[in-house]
C-alpha cells in the first residue's frame, strides 16, 4: 500500500506540475513562482490524503463494530468510489 500511495503521489505532483505551466509557455514560468505552487498543492495533497486516511479509518472502525467484516469492507469500498467519482465530477465542473 505505501508504494501504491507514493505512485498516486508521484502521478499527483506530476499533473500539478503540468497545471502550473499550462496557461504560460515555458520560457515564460519563473523558477521560484513554479517552486511555490508546486509546493503549496504538493501540501495540498499531502493534506487531503491524510483527511481522506482519517476519515477512512474512522468510517470503517465504526462499520466494524455495527456490520460483518465483508459488508463493512464493501460499504467503504463503494464510499471511497463513490467520493473519487464526485471529486472527478466536481473537478471537471470547476476547471470549465
Amino acid at each position: 500500500m505505501a508504494y501504491l500511495g507514493g505512485l498516486i503521489m508521484a502521478i499527483a505532483l506530476a499533473v500539478a506540475a503540468n497545471y502550473i505551466g499550462s496557461e504560460r509557455s515555458f520560457e515564460g514560468i519563473r523558477f521560484f513562482a513554479a517552486i511555490a505552487g508546486l509546493a503549496g498543492l504538493t501540501l495540498m495533497a499531502v493534506v487531503l490524503t491524510a483527511a481522506a486516511a482519517i476519515t477512512g479509518a474512522m468510517t470503517g472502525e465504526r462499520l466494524m463494530s455495527q456490520a460483518p467484516y465483508s459488508r463493512s469492507v464493501i460499504m467503504v469500498m463503494t464510499i471511497s468510489l463513490l467520493g473519487v467519482c464526485f471529486g472527478g465530477v466536481s473537478g471537471l465542473l470547476i476547471s470549465m
